[in-house]
C-alpha cells in the first residue's frame, strides 16, 4: 500500500514537472503608472541610483538593508549592491542605458535567496497628468521559475 501511494505521488510530481517545463522560456512583467510630475523630474528620480530608497518597492521591504554605490551615482555605469533581509535578498543593479528624460535601462544580477539575472527598463513618456512611466523587467525562465509561477501569482 505505501509502495502504492509512493508511485502515486511521484507520477503526481512528474506530472506537475512536465506541466512546468512547458511553461515559457522568457517571462516579461510590466507596470505602468501616471505620475503627476514632469519626464525630467521623474527620469531624475530613476537615474539617480541614490534616489531609490525614496520610492522603490524593494526598500519598504527592508528598511535596514546595507546598499553599496559604484561608478557614477547616475547614468550609464551607475551601479548599487544590496544586502538584506529574506525578502529583498542580495544582489546588485548596474544601469546600463540611459537617454533624458525617456529612458533607463538597467541589469539586476540576483545572487540570494537564488541566483539570476533579469534586465529592466522605466519607459516615460510625457502626458497631460504628467508622466506615463512603464517599468518592464524580463529575463530567462528556468524551470525553477516555471515551477514558481505556477504556484506564486507574479502578476501581483
Amino acid at each position: 500500500m505505501v509502495l502504492q501511494i509512493l508511485l502515486v505521488l511521484l507520477v503526481a510530481l512528474a506530472a506537475f514537472v512536465g506541466y512546468a517545463s512547458t511553461k515559457p522560456d522568457t517571462f516579461r512583467y510590466a507596470r505602468s503608472r501616471v505620475i503627476k510630475a514632469q519626464p525630467a523630474v521623474v527620469f531624475n528620480q530613476i537615474n539617480n541610483l541614490a534616489n531609490w530608497n525614496a520610492w522603490s518597492p524593494w526598500a519598504r521591504l527592508d528598511p535596514n538593508a546595507k546598499y553599496t554605490m559604484e561608478g557614477p551615482v547616475e547614468g550609464k555605469g551607475a551601479k548599487t549592491s544590496w544586502d538584506g533581509n529574506k525578502n529583498v535578498g542580495r544582489g546588485s543593479m548596474a544601469i546600463t542605458d540611459s537617454r533624458a528624460p525617456e529612458y533607463v535601462a538597467f541589469r539586476l544580477d540576483f545572487d540570494a535567496p537564488m541566483k539570476g539575472t533579469s534586465n529592466a527598463e522605466f519607459i516615460l513618456k510625457p502626458v497631460a497628468e504628467g508622466t506615463h512611466v512603464e517599468w518592464v523587467m524580463s529575463g530567462a525562465n528556468p524551470l525553477i521559475g516555471k515551477i514558481m509561477s505556477i504556484v506564486m501569482n507574479c502578476e501581483k
